[in-house]
């Protein structure tokens, strides 16, 4: 069954909260996904504890860098402020963690501390590494044992597509999310059981990625050519 995650990209306590309204109406949501690194107002975090303890599906906590297509630009030391205060307000079932950051190890030690899920994730928002570069890196991912392995990869070539699907199914993990960016990756999207897929990725009102959905586009897609979960 194709589980949907949908992201929030407020940048203010107001905006989360218009945004989490909104998606107060679906009933199709696996996990919402809180952007902490399109969040502006870190000071005035607790009110948005109120807010996400009224949620009733799982929240995934995520500090997206600038080099995987986010917009924390920071280094380890305001990481990890960033993630203690989301993490001690026991607010999220999952962390995403960036196997490439540079600070992954401190990171990773950090989040251990935590009653919390790992999705340790991997983002090209540029180009699509080589296929052989990025089945190595799979193995390495597998290797550390999280709840769910993700990657996200910018589609330009045609050819792109097959090897984003070779890629799912390659040493099947067994939560992996494997997602095209970009207009070329919108069949990963909608028709994610084609790429091994068992999560996609879609907007509550504003695209957190190159070429996300929105959340009713997803559906209507799915329902339209009648595919079935």
């Amino acid at each position: 069954m194709t589980k949907i995650l949908v992201a929030l990209t407020g940048a203010t306590v107001e905006e989360v909260s218009v945004q989490l309204n909104t998606l107060a109406t679906e009933d199709n949501i696996f996990a919402i996904e809180f952007r902490g690194d399109l969040f502006q107002e870190w000071s005035a975090f607790s009110l948005l504890v109120p807010l996400f303890e009224a949620v009733a599906c799982p929240l995934i906590f995520t500090l997206r860098s600038k080099r995987e297509g986010g917009q924390f630009a920071s280094g380890l030391a305001e990481q990890s402020v960033a993630y203690e205060k989301a993490l001690k307000a026991k607010l999220f079932t999952y962390v995403d963690l960036e196997v490439a950051d540079p600070h992954y190890a401190d990171l990773s030690q950090l989040v251990a501390a935590y009653d919390v899920q790992v999705i340790l994730s991997y983002h090209a928002p540029v180009k699509m590494p080589p296929y052989a570069e990025l089945l190595r890196l799979k193995e390495k991912m597998i290797a550390q044992k999280p709840a769910i392995v993700k990657f996200a990869l910018m589609l330009t070539e045609p050819d792109e597509l097959l090897r984003l699907k070779l890629l799912g199914f390659q040493e099947r993990y067994p939560e992996q999310i494997i997602i095209g960016m970009g207009i070329g990756g919108w069949l990963s999207r909608v028709v994610p059981e084609m790429f091994a897929s068992d999560f996609t990725f879609a907007a509550g009102t504003v695209e957190a990625a190159s070429g996300q959905l929105n959340i009713e586009t997803v559906e209507f897609l799915r329902n339209k050519t009648r595919i079935s979960d």
